[in-house]
Order: C-alpha cells, then sequence, then structure tokens
C-alpha cells in the first residue's frame, strides 16, 4: 500500500538562500512504497558553480531559478530498494569487497540502469520519478549555502572515506545515511557513491537560466557528488563529473526526484573543436603522388602540439604525452594525445591537431574527447584503409590508468563528426590501457595492443576483433603473468607499451619496454594469432621511462622500428659507420625482422640545436650524433610513402630513400627491379613468390594476388593488394589462407577469386564485395567449395564469357602423384546470372588425358579463348623441351565436353614451355600474349616479349619488353595482365637482385612486381 504523508516541519539552522531561512524550501515527507525518504524542496534561485578555485567547467558561476518544488530522496537508491526491481543486482553485491549489506548504496549501475528503476518505480507508485538535472541536485546539495560544501570551506573528517588516490580497488562501507546530513535534510551529498543526473554533460552558458535540463546529446551523462577513493576536492557542491551512459563501477549509484519533468528546451550545442570544423571531404586527385621516391626526404622536427601558455583546462599547458596519429581519407593528418597536470589525475583529457592536406603547419591543439573527471589514458586511433577512422580510448572509473575499461568511436569523413562512444571492453581492470599500435592483420582481424599492467614491466595484452570492431576478445585475459626469458612461452607479450607487427606467414612480432631478456629489448613472436608467445632478446638496446617504441610494416614491404638508444652510453648502430651516436633511430628489416641491415639517427643533423620535446622528454639538443633522447612515439605512412612520426611533442617526415641513404654495403635500395615491387620475400625466408594475378574493379583501381610456395610456407596461402593510384603505389589488403594457383576477376560488380586450397588441393571460389578487403569463406558446396573430391591444379589463367556462360581451364592430377604427366584438361562454367559460390551452378567437361606417346611431358594452365569464328577452345602449355608447342582443345558451347585431336591442335607457338595469358583486343583484332622466349638464342624466363595473332595458330613476335642478361636468378615469369585503355597492365612473378643474396635461382621469385606497357598497339601497323 503506498503511503506519503507530511511529517513535521524541520527546521533547517544552517545556511540561508536569497536572504530567506532554509527551512522555507526544505521539507522532510515520509516513506514511499519501498521505503524510500523524500525531501520536498522548494522553489527558488541559487549561484550554480563555483566562480573562485574549482575546475574550469564549473565557471562561469550563474544564476540558476528553479520555479517549481520537487521531492528527492534523501539517501542513495539502496541495495535493498533496486533490487525489488532487479534481483538479479545481487550477483553483483560485494564484487571487488563493495555494497554487501542492504542499506548500503547501491552500486554497478549505468545511466540506463537507473532510469529503468525509476520508471519501474513511476509506474508502480503511479506519479513520476525520475533522475534529478543536475542544476536540481546542486541546488539540493548547496542546501542555500554558497562555500565549496555545504559544510563549510572544508569538508569535515566524518565524511571522508578514503579520499585519495586509489590504483585499485579499495573497499570502504557504502551504508547510506551514516554521516552527517547537510542543512536540508540530505544525505551522502559530498562522497559515499557518485551519483547520475539525468543531463548529457556540456559547457555552461554565460547567462542566467530557469530549470536548466543540459544540452540535447552528448557522449557523457553527468554524475555529481563524488565518491569514496577519491581526492576531496571532488566532493564539492560544485564539482561536475561525467562517464558514458553505458559505464558502471564501485564508484557510481544514484538518487531520484519524484516531479514532473522540466519543460524546458534543452540548451544549444557547444561549438565543435576546431579539429572537427571545415573538414574538407574529397579526396585529392593527388594524394599518392608527392616527392620522387628515389630521392631522399627528410623534414622536422616540426612542433604540432601548441597550447598557449598556463593553460589550466579543459586543455593543460603542464604535460602533453602519449600520442596517436593517422592518415585521413581526405589527405589530412591527425594527432591526438592527453593533456594533463599529472598523469594519474582526473582532469586528463586527449586533445587533438590536424594537419591539413596542402598545409605545412598543424593546428593549435583542441579538445576531442574527455570524459568529465575520468582518466582518459592511454589514446589509439586505427584507419582501416578506406573510409572508417577508430578512436579507441582507455577510461578510468576515476583516477589513474589502473582500472580501465575500453572505448571505441568512429568516423566516416575525415574526423568531422564521430559515433557515440561504444564500451568494448566494459570491466574497469588492468590490460585496458591501449598502445598505439592498432592494425589489420591478412586475415581482416583488428589488433589492438593493451599494456596488461599499470607499472613500468610486466607485459602486454593483444585485444583481437574479428568483425570490425564489433566484438574483441583478449586470449590472454585471465591466464597467469608469465616468465619473460629466452626459449620460454606465455600468453603475453614480453614488455609493456609493444608494438607489434604481422609477418607474412601469419605470424605476430612484437617488441616492448621492460622485461628485458639477456640485456637486450624483448621480442616476444606468436604463430597462432596472439594466444601464446615465444621470447628471445632483439638485437637492440632496452628502452625505458619516457619511452615508446614504433613497430610498422611500410607500405613498400620492410618492417620499420623506430626506438632509442641507452640516454648515457648511446650506440655504434652500423658497422659501417663507427661514430657513436644518442637518441632515436630507425632501423629497416627485409627478412621479417631476422636482420636490421639499415639503422639511422633520426636527425636532420647540422650544427647543434634546442628543441622542446615535450611530455616526459623535456629540451633537448640534436645534431649529427644527437636525436631526440625520448618520447611516446606514433607513426603512420601516407599514400606518397612518406613516414610521418610524431613524438610528444615534435613531428618528423621522412622517405624509404633517406633511410637507405647511407646503407653502404649493410643494404642496396631495390631501385633496380624492373616495374613497381608490389611484394617481397627474400631467398632466405624459402618463401617465394608464385601465381600472380590483376583485375581491374569498377572504380577502376587494380587489385592483385600471389600465392607463396616453397619450403618456408605452407602452400595454401595467398596475399591480395590494391592500388588506388594506377600501379604506382601498392596497399597489402589480406591474406587468405586455403587459396592458391588463383585468377582473379571481376565480374557482375563482385571481385572473386578461384583456385586451388593448397597444393592440389579442392577447388575453392571467394568473392569480395569491398574491393578486396574481405572475402567470403569456402566452407561447403553453397559457399565457394567447387570441388572437394580430388586433386586440382590451375594457374591465374582468363576467366571468359561468352554466349551467357563463364569458362576457367583447370586440370585435376589423377592418379595423384608425380608432376605433370597425370594431369587431365577439363573445363568449368556457369550461367553469367547464376550465384558462382554454388558448386551446382557449375558445369564441368569431361577430362581429357595428356599421352605420354604425344609430343612432351604434359600440358596444363590453359586460356580459354574464343575463336575469330564463334567458337571455344582452351589453348595449354605443353611442357616440351625440344620445341615450343600449345595443344588447342576444343569446347562446346555449353562447356560439357572437351575433344582433342593431337594430329593437328598442337601448334607453334612462341613461349609456349611456359605459362602465358591470352587475350582479344577488339580495337585491332588480334590476340595479344606476353611470353616467355626459351629458345634460340637459349634462354630461361630473362626474356619477356609481347606476341600477337589474328587466328591462335599463328604468332607474330612484336617486341621483347623486359631483358635480363642473366637467366640463373632473374626472371619476368607467369605474367597475367589485362587491357587498360590504350595501356597494358600487367604483374610479373621477378627474381631479381636485392642485396640480401637475390634469387637463389629464377623459379623461385622474391619478388611480384607491376609493369604497365604504355600505347602497346603501337607494335602493330595501322593495316594489321
Amino acid at each position: 500500500m503506498r503511503r506519503l504523508y507530511l511529517l513535521a516541519l524541520i527546521a533547517i539552522a544552517a545556511g540561508r538562500l536569497n536572504g530567506s531561512p532554509a527551512s522555507d524550501f526544505a521539507t522532510i515527507a515520509g516513506e514511499n512504497s519501498i521505503g524510500m525518504k523524500l525531501a520536498r524542496l522548494g522553489p527558488n534561485s541559487f549561484l550554480m558553480g563555483q566562480a573562485e578555485g574549482g575546475d574550469w567547467d564549473e565557471k562561469p558561476a550563474h544564476n540558476v531559478t528553479i520555479s517549481r518544488g520537487f521531492f528527492i530522496s534523501t539517501t542513495e537508491v539502496t541495495n535493498a530498494q533496486y533490487e525489488l526491481f532487479d534481483p538479479d543486482h545481487k550477483k553483483l553485491r560485494g564484487k571487488f569487497g563493495f555494497s554487501k549489506d542492504d542499506d548500503e548504496a547501491v552500486v554497478f549501475v549505468t545511466w540506463h540502469d537507473a532510469v529503468a528503476f525509476c520508471n519501474w518505480f513511476s509506474e508502480k507508485e503511479g506519479r513520476t520519478y525520475r533522475l534529478p538535472t543536475e542544476a536540481e541536485w546542486e541546488y539540493a546539495c548547496r542546501a542555500g549555502t554558497t562555500t565549496p560544501y555545504s559544510a563549510g570551506d572544508r569538508l569535515p573528517k566524518e565524511y571522508h572515506k578514503n579520499q585519495k588516490i586509489n590504483w585499485d580497488p579499495t573497499p570502504v562501507s557504502l551504508k547510506v545515511a551514516a554521516t552527517p546530513p547537510n542543512p536540508w535534510g540530505l544525505y551522502d551529498m559530498h562522497g559515499n557513491v557518485e551519483e547520475w543526473c539525468a543531463d548529457w554533460y556540456g559547457p555552461y552558458g554565460p547567462s542566467d537560466q530557469t530549470n536548466p535540463a543540459g544540452p540535447s546529446t552528448g557522449d557523457f551523462r553527468v554524475l555529481r557528488g563524488g565518491a569514496h577513493g577519491m581526492r576531496v576536492e571532488y566532493l564539492r557542491s560544485a564539482n561536475r563529473s561525467g562517464t558514458l551512459p553505458q559505464d558502471k563501477s564501485w564508484f557510481i549509484g544514484f538518487r531520484v526526484v519524484q516531479a514532473d519533468y522540466p519543460d524546458t528546451q534543452p540548451s544549444p550545442p557547444a561549438q565543435e573543436p576546431l579539429n572537427r570544423r571545415n573538414i574538407r571531404q574529397a579526396v585529392p586527385k593527388e594524394l599518392a603522388g608527392g616527392s620522387d621516391p628515389k630521392i631522399p626526404y627528410f623534414r622536422g622536427p616540426i612542433q604540432y602540439v601548441k597550447l598557449p601558455q598556463r593553460s589550466e583546462g579543459p586543455m593543460y599547458s603542464r604535460h602533453n604525452h602519449d600520442p596517436a596519429l593517422i592518415d585521413c581519407p581526405n589527405g589530412d593528418m591527425l594527432a591526438i594525445w592527453y593533456s594533463c597536470c599529472t598523469e594519474a589525475g582526473r582532469e586528463l583529457a586527449i586533445l587533438a591537431s590536424r594537419l591539413r592536406y596542402g598545409s605545412d603547419s598543424w593546428d593549435p591543439a583542441s579538445i576531442f574527447w574527455d570524459a568529465p573527471d575520468r582518466n582518459d589514458h592511454a589514446p589509439a586511433l586505427y584507419y582501416d584503409g578506406r573510409k572508417t577512422i577508430y578512436h579507441i580510448n582507455g577510461l578510468s572509473a576515476g583516477a589513474t590508468w589502473g582500472s580501465m575499461a575500453l572505448v571505441m568511436r568512429t568516423s566516416t569523413d575525415s574526423g568531422a563528426t564521430w559515433s557515440h562512444a561504444a564500451i568494448i571492453a566494459p570491466e574497469h581492470t588492468y590490460r585496458h590501457q591501449p598502445v598505439q599500435s592498432v592494425f589489420q592483420s591478412y586475415e581482416g582481424f583488428i589488433i589492438l595492443p593493451c599494456d596488461a599492467v599499470p607499472g613500468g614491466t610486466g607485459g602486454t595484452a593483444v585485444h583481437i576483433s574479428r568483425d570490425n570492431g564489433k566484438t574483441w576478445y583478449d586470449p590472454g585475459q585471465a591466464r597467469r603473468a608469465p616468465e619473460f626469458k629466452k626459449g620460454e612461452k606465455g600468453e603475453w607479450i614480453a614488455g609493456i607499451h609493444a608494438a607489434v607487427v604481422q609477418l607474412r606467414d601469419g605470424s605476430l612480432m612484437a617488441l616492448g619496454r621492460g622485461d628485458n631478456i639477456q640485456g637486450q629489448m624483448p621480442m616476444s613472436i606468436s604463430d597462432d594469432m596472439g594466444r601464446t608467445w615465444k621470447y628471445s632478446p632483439s638485437p637492440f638496446p632496452p628502452i625505458s621511462s619516457g619511452q615508446r617504441l614504433i613497430l610498422r610494416r611500410l607500405n613498400q614491404g620492410p618492417i620499420l622500428l623506430v626506438s632509442f638508444t641507452d640516454r648515457r652510453k648511446g650506440w655504434t648502430i652500423s658497422q659501417f659507420d663507427k661514430r657513436h651516436v644518442f637518441g632515436m633511430f630507425a632501423a629497416l628489416s627485409f627478412d621479417e625482422g631476422k636482420t636490421w641491415p639499415v639503422k639511422r639517427l633520426i636527425t636532420p643533423g647540422g650544427p647543434r640545436k634546442e628543441v622542446d620535446g615535450g611530455g616526459n622528454t623535456g629540451r633537448f639538443n640534436i645534431d649529427d650524433t644527437h636525436a631526440e633522447p625520448a618520447g611516446y612515439l606514433a607513426a603512420t605512412q601516407t599514400p606518397d610513402n612518406l613516414i610521418h612520426l610524431i613524438t610528444s611533442k615534435q613531428h618528423y617526415a621522412f622517405n624509404l630513400a633517406w633511410l637507405t641513404e647511407h646503407a653502404q654495403s649493410d643494404y642496396k635500395a631495390d631501385a633496380n627491379v624492373p616495374g613497381v615491387v608490389i611484394d617481397h620475400s627474400p631467398a632466405e625466408s624459402r618463401r617465394y613468390i608464385g601465381s600472380p594475378a590483376i583485375a581491374i574493379l569498377p572504380n577502376g583501381s587494380y587489385v592483385a594476388s600471389h600465392d607463396f610456395f616453397g619450403p618456408g610456407s605452407k602452400n595454401n596461402r595467398s596475399a591480395v593488394f590494391r592500388s588506388e593510384d594506377k600501379g604506382r603505389t601498392w596497399k597489402k589488403l589480406t591474406e587468405l589462407t586455403g587459396q592458391w594457383w588463383s585468377s582473379l576477376f571481376v565480374h557482375n560488380g563482385s571481385l572473386y577469386i578461384i583456385g586451388t586450397t593448397t597444393e592440389y588441393g579442392k577447388a575453392v571460389i571467394r568473392r569480395s564485395d569491398d574491393n578486396g578487403q574481405t572475402w567470403t569463406d569456402p566452407k561447403d558446396a553453397r559457399t565457394g567449395l567447387l570441388f572437394a573430391e580430388g586433386q586440382y591444379h590451375c594457374a591465374p589463367v582468363p576467366l571468359v564469357v561468352h554466349k551467357g556462360r563463364i569458362f576457367r581451364a583447370m586440370e585435376d592430377r589423377n592418379p595423384p602423384r608425380d608432376w605433370g604427366v597425370n594431369f587431365r584438361s577439363f573445363v568449368i562454367s556457369a550461367p553469367v546470372e547464376a550465384d558462382l559460390l554454388n558448386a551446382e551452378s557449375w558445369t564441368a567437361t569431361n577430362r581429357l588425358r595428356f599421352d605420354q606417346a604425344w609430343p612432351g611431358r604434359a600440358w596444363l594452365e590453359g586460356n580459354i579463348v574464343v575463336t575469330p569464328q564463334g567458337g571455344l577452345v582452351n589453348i595449354l602449355r605443353v611442357q616440351r623441351q625440344d620445341e615450343e608447342t600449345a595443344a588447342v582443345v576444343r569446347i562446346s558451347q555449353d562447356g560439357k565436353t572437351a575433344s582433342f585431336d593431337p594430329e593437328k591442335d598442337f601448334i607453334h607457338f612462341y613461349g609456349g614451355t611456359n605459362k602465358f595469358t591470352i587475350r582479344f583486343d577488339p580495337t585491332t583484332g588480334l590476340y595479344w600474349s606476353i611470353v616467355n622466349k626459351q629458345k634460340d638464342p637459349p634462354a630461361y624466363r630473362n626474356n619477356l616479349t609481347l606476341v600477337t595473332s589474328s587466328d591462335l595458330t599463328n604468332w607474330i613476335v612484336r617486341s621483347v619488353i623486359m631483358h635480363h642478361p642473366d637467366s640463373t636468378t632473374h626472371a619476368f615469369q607467369y605474367i597475367d595482365w589485362l587491357f587498360d585503355g590504350e595501356d597494358i597492365i600487367a604483374v610479373s612473378r621477378t627474381a631479381f637482385d636485392d642485396a640480401l643474396g637475390g634469387a637463389h635461382r629464377a623459379h623461385d621469385a622474391n619478388y611480384m612486381t607491376f609493369h604497365r606497357i604504355e600505347n602497346f598497339r603501337r607494335f602493330v601497323g595501322s593495316k594489321e
């Protein structure tokens, strides 16, 4: 039975409001149906905020009128009261030692939980219960006083409950009404637990207000009153804090108001910070241009942290540190970092600066993200290379980075607008301090390193998302702390602040700070996607306090490390450069971290110059042998291949040519490799590059792929790359496991890759609907598994659409032994509108065996071609030593029958002993191919020749387009190519010098290269 009755008027002795006795405005009412006591507060005006002292967000102090009285609970909602609404909450009683008893304030409730309780209770009572507005809360807390606390200028000791910074949850009693009430009879308005308010957090306006309701939206809901376990100044009447409405912790509870909602309009939104204003959305056409990549380029240091002197909130000039950096889709660069007075403080905020495309100067700093009175430690940025930028941040329960949740938000307009922040790891605990080393793995996973501990040693965790950030998991969570010794294994990365990179074989490699192994920086390798790590010493000196390294793969393929020498001892970084150097240096590895032949101090050199390093670095000198001695590093590489590096305050830019400029015999740049290098795999890796394929996307971009073969591979993995600038630069998109010997093609607007699962594996096809970034998974006959029985062979050969069907050549191996002699040729086809991932859509011809009585040994890697007469043939390479030959197999129009007459269907084909691609050009009316000429003069695959035919039988040599005098370790082979307007574009499996020993034989290529034959029709006469 509801009962609400008026008790005796309680005279309030302390405090006055606008000259009237406080007792005119506060009356204690009785208990409601769940034993909650309410006080009625009458209407009046008060001064909200704190003009002198206090925090920046409490200003300006302004007059607020509460025009209507309201009832407010005299205590915070207790466990017993809340659990009438949510009995399951009992499971959280005593979590971390807090709030075990019925009469303790309920904690571990989100803003949404508190609102849901109010809605439930409103329905139960038949009157409106809700959270107080921020103005109502401060009005009730002040209780007619104007001092920082309702009890005076200082908060008496009897109110204190562990009022200091705590790194870990430190239990205290949260019993309500255990301390004296304020002058209006309200308990625990200063401390105990923070209390949710109805408002979104936002700045105060400059004018007086009546019944203010806060902004219409935001990231953070207001919390008031402070709590146990925080410094006493956060318990002041005017102090404002807040967090995400889905956040919950041992600090947060609530109290309720019984009154109708104010009918006030929300306050106008605040002006967007500078980093979000006037953001150009168009992508510059010249984005991938810039300086000549063969000419060394260096610029810096240039200051990017620009704040007014003596800034005291929300930006702080005292300490700016821990940056993240990303290049945006529109060509801008965005840097973010935290700003504070003390690193463990609650005042910490995330700032940003933008280097706008075409500008030489960074914008002044502005607020990027700031959970009020929460330690927003450790920002990270990640750009997916398409349109989405991810901002990931730690969100502390209060102060310090010891009790953090992980939050994420995204932008698809180069940072002009951002989604509401979402909590992706909700527990406030260790392992949630992001490291700016976020990247996407070849499998398409987002890899996010986070410190596993709050101290200077102890390891790093990795958080992994397989669905573009929707869900995350930490494979090392709840595993024991490892012993970081050489040869040992554990579930965490050795060292804090670890940077992680993926190796070509899919393993993860990490370098970190602390947990040194044999006096060296620790290295950790995981071959199971972060589940376990093996530890070893790296070749680099360890780093220490105030330093954080970079480890990332460059667009050109090498792995880049940027780190620091010992501050006092320095380092001789190269056997060819005997100078003793100090400070920040770069190192390059071309063999997946096994060796680092290129090292260079990152300094402009010249006369000694003093620079301000900010953060923990302070002022330092740079010259030929001294670089920045410390700093937290972040880096990105822009589409023009410039490497942009920021430290705690300074920005540097340089290119690969600058890094390798004085490398001497440690390294020779691969500038002599013909064409554009798409990928490189050194010979000593024993992981060779095979099966190059290329396709042109509907938007004009290029996609290329290759597989890996050799003893260092598992013969089941293909890499996919994309170029947005007509082949001048390439970016690796992913690596596909279970995809080999594959062709790329575009059909009905989608990109496909078709081949085998492994060497002589199953036949599979995958589709990508995002231009090669992600792919379907061929699990069964409906999702791309075309042939599960048997052993199949193929290569990057053309697919042809003819009379409503799409055709492709393949071979199987039957019986399953030896190479070539048991290959059987056949063709598969499907209706053009069919689901190409469904095996039932495909028809296969009969399978033709190569008769060992015929000339040669085998046929393979056939080309489907439409003849001049409108028929279909499959022209296959013939493995033959004494003559260059191809075989022409006839294919029926319905794709069901293949036939071959050995008496007339072997043809002389220039280059027919090696894999080739044939395509028809309607403009010239000719068939074109790019082939390896092997005989007369003797060669292997070091001559690449352009040939044409009008009838598919008689072929004419047009031009040698690539040549190297050596055929032993140099080759351009397995060319796949396409017409692109007036040009031919091609990809090659290339064996060439790389200053790391080159290819150990021509067959085992160490590069995939891109080539353009401009105006290819110039090789034929106008009448042909």
